[in-house]
């Protein structure tokens, strides 16, 4: 049952068989990474952290 509050986004099934090699290999069971969606979560968390400006960055530009 789809949750109210979440999007879902559809990616190429090639996509999707990358992310399942991912899963299988021993670096994910080390980050404890079990399912696609922790997968994707934490790849565009580590993104956004890495690469968007925080509300505190955006402060200091003004």
């Amino acid at each position: 049952m789809a949750r109210e509050d979440w999007d879902y986004i559809p990616l190429p099934k090639e996509m999707l068989k990358e992310l399942d090699r991912y899963l299988a290999s021993s670096e994910a069971k080390r980050y404890g990474i079990r399912s696609r969606a922790e997968l994707l979560r934490f790849i565009v968390r580590r993104f956004m952290d890495e690469h968007l400006l925080q509300p505190t960055q955006v402060k200091q530009r003004i």
